[in-house]
C-alpha cells in the first residue's frame, strides 16, 4: 500500500537504520506517521483521511448557499473548496433536491460549473434550479462536491522535518503496549530525563517532546503544506 512512499523515505532519511526498514511493523509505523503529519497540519477531516492524494468530499449546507444566491448573477454561486492539489478533471458536482417531502441527488454536467485553481475556487450555475426572481434556493438542500486532491509523495523539501519525525514513531512502538516495561534498547525508552535534574528527576513523554520539538523547530516547514486556519497557517496542539 505504501511501496512508493517507503522507497521515497528509505532514499532520504538517512537517520533511520537498515533495521526499522525490515521491521515487520514497518506499513503500521508509516500509517502512524501519516495520520499525526496529516492530523497536526489539517488535512486529516474525518477517520483514515491523510495528505496522500485520495478522493474528498465537501458538502454545502443550504444556508451557507442562501447569501451568496441573494448576490449572484443569475444564480451563479462560488464556493472555495478546502483541500489543495485538487485534479481538476476529478472535480463533479451533485445538488440534492427537496421535492415535498422526497428528496432526489442531481449530479450537474460539466458546463454547468468550473473550477479556478490558483485560488481553488469552484463556480456553479445553479439557474435551472433557482425558482423565484429572489433566488432564495429554498428547495435546494445540498451542494455537494467530489474531488481527488492531496500529494502523489511526499513533497521532498520537507524530508528534513519529515524523517526526524518517522524516527520517533520508529522509536515509540519498539514498546511493547501498555507501559513499556520491556523496550528493544535502552535508547528506545518512552520517557526523557530533564538535564538539571538530580534530587526530583522529570520525565516527559517521547509525545509530548515530539510536539515541542515539531513546534519550535519545523513549524516554518509545515506551514506550508497545513491546512489549519482559513490563511492555512501552521496551528500546534494547544
Amino acid at each position: 500500500m505504501y511501496k512508493e512512499i517507503i522507497e521515497q523515505l528509505k532514499n532520504n532519511c538517512d537517520c533511520i537504520s537498515e533495521n526499522e526498514w525490515s521491521n515487520t511493523k514497518l506499513e503500521q509505523n508509516i500509517s502512524e506517521f501519516l495520520d499525526l503529519i496529516s492530523t497536526m497540519t489539517c488535512w486529516k477531516t474525518k477517520a483514515c483521511e491523510t495528505l496522500l492524494m485520495s478522493e474528498r468530499v465537501e458538502v454545502f449546507d443550504i444556508e451557507d448557499l442562501k447569501y451568496e444566491c441573494g448576490v449572484c448573477d443569475s444564480g451563479l454561486v462560488t464556493k472555495t473548496l478546502y483541500f489543495d492539489l485538487i485534479q481538476e478533471e476529478s472535480i463533479k458536482v451533485k445538488i440534492l433536491i427537496r421535492k415535498g417531502i422526497q428528496l432526489e441527488e442531481i449530479e450537474l454536467s460539466k458546463d454547468l460549473y468550473s473550477f479556478v485553481s490558483y485560488d481553488n475556487i469552484l463556480y456553479v450555475d445553479l439557474s435551472d434550479y433557482i425558482f423565484d426572481d429572489e433566488c432564495t434556493c429554498e428547495k435546494i438542500v445540498k451542494l455537494i462536491v467530489t474531488y481527488d486532491a492531496g500529494y502523489e509523495t511526499l513533497p521532498e523539501c520537507l524530508f528534513p522535518v519529515l524523517c526526524d519525525f518517522l524516527d520517533y514513531v520508529f522509536d515509540m512502538n519498539k514498546c511493547t503496549c501498555g507501559t513499556c516495561s520491556t523496550c528493544e534498547t535502552d535508547s528506545t525508552q518512552d520517557v526523557v530525563i530533564v538535564e538539571g535534574e538530580t534530587d526530583n528527576t522529570e520525565f516527559i513523554s517521547v509525545k509530548l517532546q515530539i510536539r515541542n520539538l515539531i513546534t519550535s523547530n519545523y513549524m516554518r516547514q509545515l506551514e506550508f503544506i497545513s491546512l489549519c486556519g482559513n490563511s492555512k497557517a501552521y496551528m500546534p496542539f494547544s
